[in-house]
């Protein structure tokens, strides 16, 4: 519909394109709350990759009871 106009009243033609920004809008807010997922995942890896290494390092150095 970019660059194209049909034949129809201005009101209409405005409410066409007002809905297809607002189906725009909504696929981009879509992708910034997966964005918004992806980012909080690879936090909460990080974090506990994190405590994974600190305790294998505390491990590593306590003294070892038989």
């Amino acid at each position: 519909m970019r660059g194209y106009r049909i034949d129809m009243p201005h009101s209409a033609y405005c409410n066409v394109q007002r809905a297809t920004c607002n189906m725009q809008h909504a696929t981009c807010n879509v992708q910034h709350a997966t964005c918004d997922v992806r980012h909080t995942a690879i936090r909460i890896a990080n974090r506990l990759r994190g405590a994974l290494r600190e305790s294998l390092e505390e491990e590593e150095r306590a003294p070892t009871t038989n």
